[in-house]
């Protein structure tokens, strides 16, 4: 009787020793799977970060040079103001008083833009050279960079709103903060109905240039912001559809 239990005792722990190491192998080797596509993963994220890190250096170089071509504006507007005997004293004692300091601008926007091109890669570096003699790509990432500076006043504005239909209920002693945020409510309109009308403008030359196959192929345009109904900012709305302004949106939306 005794012998026959320690059969099977010794049955039962063989049986349990089994399991247990097969269940350790079994562990070690999803652990070890885990680790792979954690690796993976991480090196996937690196790559994303890197390509937006160079995608906002190139952005940031176009508006450095789009801000260096208006200061030339303003160093010609000086000189020809300068150069003309007829000016007015005052108008000619300005320009002499800001071309000093033009001139200095512009040394420091093009001491900085020659920084930031030096530690671009090739990739971002030929992006660079396509947005810079592709119009069409140039305006459009004008248009991304407008439409996306719209939808944050918008979203800004919806909030304020927000605030201000709650602050309605409060007590009297609140008026004073009501006045205020209603005020600069309506102070923003005009300036995001500008917005949205460059928007439009911006829209209308990249279907031109779509139109006259000045454009990469199966380059789309975006939808127009209808400026009526604005302000309603409703999920359905074309601000917040990116179609035609990205890199990679080449397709049409679907239906």
């Amino acid at each position: 009787y005794h012998q026959r239990l320690y059969t099977l005792d010794r049955q039962v722990d063989y049986a349990r020793d089994e399991i247990v190491e097969g269940l350790g192998a079994w562990l070690l080797q999803r652990s070890q799977h885990a680790l792979k596509k954690r690796k993976a993963a991480e090196l996937i994220l690196q790559g994303c970060q890197l390509k937006k890190a160079g995608k906002d250096a190139v952005n940031e170089l176009i508006r450095l040079r789009e801000t260096q071509s208006d200061l030339k504006k303003h160093l010609k507007e000086y000189d020809d103001i300068i150069a003309d005997v007829d000016s007015p004293l005052d108008e000619y004692a300005d320009a002499r008083t800001e071309l000093e300091s033009v001139h200095k601008k512009l040394e420091e926007l093009r001491t900085r833009i020659q920084r930031k091109q030096a530690v671009l890669g090739v990739g971002d570096r030929t992006r660079l050279t396509n947005l810079i003699n592709n119009p069409f790509l140039a305006l459009r990432m004008q248009t991304l960079a407008l439409k996306q500076r719209l939808r944050d006043r918008l979203r800004f504005r919806k909030f304020e709103l927000d605030r201000l239909e709650r602050s309605f209920r409060k007590q009297v002693q609140d008026q004073r903060i009501n006045d205020h945020t209603a005020s600069s409510v309506n102070r923003r309109d005009p300036s995001i109905s500008k917005l949205a009308l460059n928007y439009n403008r911006l829209r209308d030359e990249m279907e031109t240039l779509i139109k006259a196959r000045k454009a990469p192929p199966r380059a789309l345009c975006p939808d127009k912001i209808e400026m009526k109904g604005l302000f309603a900012l409703d999920v359905d709305d074309a601000i917040w559809q990116d179609v035609g302004l990205d890199e990679g949106s080449n397709e049409a939306p679907p239906p």
